[in-house]
């Protein structure tokens, strides 16, 4: 299965007014369940997962946070720039805004997470809540932008 979510508006040979959703070559077009599997970033946010529980059970939290805080952010950061790459690269996702929704998907997945956000001074059970009023939010908002 290709991570390239399929719509009608993105193949060129289907009307978007068609009654059938089936597109040329036997392929169907993605239903909404399907597009948002295809949507999360899943693997970059299992190397963020690992990466974050090796940190937190280092003696880095308690012997010394101003590194532990900075590790946390790098890897977020260098995580959400790679994203990007592994989703055109590897996974060959040709669709530019399927590539930028997952990104955002990726940022607010992580601040269900908590994170480096938590760190910022907020209670991190307060971001952690944000993140996750965030999600189905996002979520409804990128199936729509993705079938446009």
């Amino acid at each position: 299965m290709s991570r390239t979510i399929v719509t009608r508006s993105n193949n060129p040979t289907t009307s978007p007014l068609a009654d059938s959703p089936a597109l040329p070559g036997n392929h169907v077009a993605d239903g909404y369940q399907t597009q948002f599997l295809k949507l999360m970033p899943i693997e970059v946010i299992s190397a963020y997962i690992t990466i974050d529980g090796l940190l937190r059970g280092s003696i880095l939290p308690s012997t010394n946070p101003a590194i532990y805080i900075w590790l946390l952010w790098v890897v977020f950061i260098l995580l959400a720039i790679i994203n990007p790459f592994y989703l055109r690269y590897v996974t060959k996702v040709s669709s530019w805004r399927q590539i930028g929704l997952s990104a955002g998907a990726f940022v607010i997945y992580i601040i269900s997470l908590g994170g480096p956000f938590a760190l910022i001074g907020l209670d991190e059970a307060i971001i952690r809540l944000i993140g996750s009023i965030l999600i189905p939010i996002y979520t409804l908002i990128a199936l729509i932008v993705m079938n446009r």
